[in-house]
């Protein structure tokens, strides 16, 4: 897994940040940011951007 995917992961789970929240602020589905983090698909490269955004802005 990606070190801005397992940022992502981590900030979510200190701020106590549901899937719901992170994924509409990253204009995802839920399944679909549960699936990124799981690894189980990878993101696209306009996913990508948005989640690194998030994990800057989140710092």
């Amino acid at each position: 897994m990606d070190n801005y995917i397992e940022r992502l992961k981590q900030i979510r789970e200190e701020k106590k940040l549901s899937l719901r929240e992170v994924a509409r602020q990253l204009h995802m589905s839920e399944q679909c940011l549960l699936m990124i983090e799981l690894g189980e698909i990878v993101p696209t490269g306009k996913q990508i951007e948005e989640i690194m955004e998030f994990v800057v802005n989140e710092i």
